[in-house]
């Protein structure tokens, strides 16, 4: 298994926090990311329509 591990500065709004992690986790993870499993706390920074959709679109499922 593998853990990317990433950080984002604050510069924005709470909500683009996680979305810059994520982004950031892709952009370092393997090319095929359909086996991850993203584990979150589904806290409303989590639960967001763009973060959702962006996990899908990179193919990596949420943990429930």
């Amino acid at each position: 298994m593998a853990i990317l591990p990433t950080f984002a500065p604050y510069r924005g709004l709470p909500e683009a926090l996680p979305l810059e992690a994520l982004e950031q986790a892709i952009s370092n993870g393997k090319e095929d990311l359909t086996d991850l499993i993203h584990h979150v706390d589904h806290g409303s920074q989590y639960t967001s329509i763009v973060y959702n959709q962006r996990l899908k679109d990179a193919g990596i499922m949420e943990s429930t």
